[in-house]
């Protein structure tokens, strides 16, 4: 479903995202009205405004904020949140610099990625949802159905988890072209579900991207991380 060269993104490759909606809109939008659906596409604005109040000053309030998003985070991945909390306070402010800069679209390098990983429960799916989160516009979700549909069925957990796979992969959602008409599609059908279940959130052109992905790649098996 990707131009991805075996396991690897390479510069130049792409997705090829209007030919993925076409082949599965239909059942994309059969999808969005099941029982399944409903949490995780009506919760979605209530986190991503939770995230919205979040300073990174690194004051306790703060802190028990960020904790707080993170336990709404793996409510929405459908599984428990077993991290270590002990000194959770410390823990976050030694990120809080990286969260600032996230925040303003400053993509983390692998080395300053991984100890976000470590305070988001040593998930690399996790931290791409509180970026995300975060910051919609610049960061995009990733996680096993993603990694499905982007690798045709190639990915498996241990490659999934990978963060430097993950910041590949943002490089190559981005630059992969996706049709205006696309676009608007599936930013109508995001924001009328929200509307339905809950109230209406800003749509980024990268989460309509992710969201197509996603979708397409429903087979895959359930996360892991």
């Amino acid at each position: 479903m990707a131009r991805a060269s075996g396991l690897h993104f390479l510069p130049g490759d792409t997705f090829r995202l209007d030919e993925l909606w076409r082949e599965n809109s239909a059942q994309i939008r059969l999808d969005t009205q099941k029982d399944r659906s409903q949490f995780y596409l009506g919760s979605y604005s209530f986190i991503l405004a939770h995230f919205a109040d979040c300073t990174f000053d690194g004051s306790d309030g703060d802190a028990q904020r960020f904790w707080q998003g993170l336990i709404l985070v793996y409510s929405w991945m459908g599984r428990g949140l077993l991290t270590d909390f002990s000194d959770p306070i410390r823990r976050y402010q030694a990120q809080c610099t990286a969260l600032q800069r996230a925040r303003a679209g400053i993509e983390p390098t692998l080395d300053g990625l991984e100890p976000l990983i470590a305070l988001c429960n040593r998930s690399t799916i996790a931290t791409s949802k509180v970026l995300h989160f975060i910051n919609p516009v610049h960061f995009a979700i990733w996680d096993s159905r993603v990694a499905h549909a982007a690798t045709g069925g190639r990915a498996y957990p241990q490659w999934t988890a990978r963060a430097d796979n993950f910041l590949d992969y943002l490089e190559c959602l981005r630059r992969s072209p996706v049709s205006a008409e696309t676009i608007a599609e599936v930013r109508a059908l995001l924001q009328e579900s929200a509307e339905r279940r809950a109230r209406p959130a800003p749509i980024s052109d990268l989460r309509v991207k992710e969201f197509i992905l996603f979708m397409a790649g429903a087979k895959a098996p359930s996360d892991a991380q």
